[in-house]
C-alpha cells in the first residue's frame, strides 16, 4: 500500500489492512468539512473513506444511512453502495468522535458550467429518480423548511449586511487570500448594492409560500452540479448526501438548476431543461403542485444564490472562518453566483 496518507493508524489498521487496500489518495476537501480517500483493492476495485465533519451525531449518520441505503436497495445504481466497516462489522466506526465510513467509489466527473442542456436535463432526472426511490420512507403534505430558513436567514443577515457596510471597503480583506479577496471585493460592492432591493422581493415571494402545504419527503438539498457526476456525458452517480433532509423537492432543483444560471444559456432555456428531466417519473408528476413547481423553485433559486453571497462575505469578513476547500475552490463558487448577479442586469 501507497502508505497511509492522512489517515489515523487506527483507522489504517481496523479498516484498511483488513478490506486489503494497496492505495490510497487523499481528495480535495471540499466546503462541508468532510474528508475523504480513494482508495482501491487488490482487484481494482474502488472504494471511498470518509471521515464525517467534526460535529454530525451517530444519529444524524443513521438518519442519512437510511436514506441512501433506502435508495440502492430500490435498484438506483446512481447512489453508492455503504460497506461494513470495523471489527464488528457496523456501517460507521468512530474515532476522537469523528465517524469514518466506506462506500462504493463512484465513477465520472461534474458538469462544467456550460454543460448542454441535454445534461442540465439528464442530472434533473437522475434527482427525480432519487426522489421517487425514497418515496416509501414517508411523505407528508406540510409548509417546507426550505421556505422558512430562506426566510429566516434573509432578515438575518440584513443587520450583518449594515455591518459589513460601515466596516469600509477593506476592512478584513488583506488577511485573505488575493484570489478569494479580489472576487470577494467583487461581492461585497455587489451586496451592497442591491441587498435592500434584493430581501425585499425574497420575503415578498416567499412569505405566500411560508404556511402553504407542499408536498414533503427526503431530499438531498445540496445537490449542486459538483455532486452529480457524468461519465461518457451520462449521469455515473450521485454524491455527498450529509445534507439530506425532509423537504420539499422543488429545493433539489432550485439547487441544481442554479448550478448553470448566468451561464452560456438563456436562463429560460436552463429552467426548460431542468423541468423536463425533472418532471419524467417523479413522484410530483401527477399532482397538481407541479403546475406551479418551476415559480416556487426560481423563487427558491433567487434566494438561496443571494443567500450564499452574502454568506460569504460574513463568514469570511465578520467571522473569519476558515474551510478545507481550496482558495481556487472559495474563489470560484463567489465568482459562479456572481456571474448569475451579472446576468440579471
Amino acid at each position: 500500500m501507497n502508505g497511509p496518507a492522512s489517515v489515523p493508524a487506527e483507522i489504517y489498521q481496523q479498516v484498511l489492512v483488513p478490506t486489503g487496500v494497496v492505495s490510497i489518495q487523499p481528495i480535495e476537501p471540499g466546503m462541508s468539512g468532510a474528508s475523504v480517500f480513494r482508495c482501491q483493492l487488490p482487484g481494482g476495485e474502488l472504494r471511498a473513506l470518509k471521515q464525517w465533519p467534526a460535529g454530525t451525531s451517530p444519529s444524524r449518520i443513521a438518519e442519512v444511512d437510511r436514506v441512501v441505503k433506502t435508495s440502492r436497495d430500490s435498484g438506483l445504481e446512481l447512489i453508492p453502495n455503504l460497506h461494513a466497516i470495523g471489527p464488528q462489522g457496523q456501517l460507521c466506526l468512530i474515532l476522537d468522535d469523528r465517524c469514518w465510513q466506506m462506500m462504493d467509489w463512484m465513477p465520472g466527473k461534474p458538469l462544467p458550467a456550460d454543460a448542454t442542456l441535454e445534461q442540465i436535463e439528464a442530472g434533473a432526472e437522475s434527482i427525480a429518480r432519487f426522489h421517487a426511490s425514497v418515496k416509501s420512507l414517508e411523505w407528508r403534505v406540510q409548509p417546507a423548511d426550505a421556505v422558512r430558513a430562506r426566510l429566516q436567514r434573509t432578515q438575518e443577515l440584513t443587520p450583518k449586511v449594515s455591518q459589513i457596510m460601515a466596516l469600509g471597503p477593506s476592512h478584513g480583506f488583506a488577511e485573505l487570500d488575493p484570489i478569494v479577496a479580489a472576487v470577494l471585493f467583487r461581492a461585497r460592492q455587489t451586496v451592497i448594492w442591491k441587498w435592500d432591493e434584493v430581501a425585499a422581493r425574497i420575503l415578498r415571494w416567499l412569505n405566500p409560500y411560508l404556511s402553504q402545504p407542499l408536498y414533503n419527503q427526503f431530499v438531498l438539498r445540496d445537490v449542486h452540479r459538483d455532486h452529480a457526476l457524468f461519465l461518457d456525458g451520462q449521469p455515473s452517480g450521485l454524491i455527498d448526501f450529509d445534507a439530506i433532509q425532509f423537504d420539499t423537492p422543488w429545493t433539489d432543483l432550485a439547487r441544481w438548476t442554479g448550478s448553470f444560471l448566468g451561464g452560456t444559456h438563456e436562463q429560460s432555456q436552463v429552467w426548460d431543461a431542468a423541468m423536463a428531466g425533472f418532471g419524467r417519473n417523479h413522484p410530483l408528476n401527477q399532482s397538481s403542485e407541479f403546475e406551479f413547481g418551476r415559480q416556487l423553485a426560481t423563487h427558491l433559486c433567487f434566494a438561496s444564490q443571494w443567500i450564499g453571497l452574502a454568506n460569504w462575505l460574513v463568514w469570511l469578513i465578520l467571522e473569519k472562518r476558515t474551510f478545507a476547500a481550496s482558495s481556487e475552490a472559495i474563489a470560484a463558487r463567489i465568482h459562479g453566483v456572481l456571474q448569475w448577479t451579472d446576468s440579471l442586469e
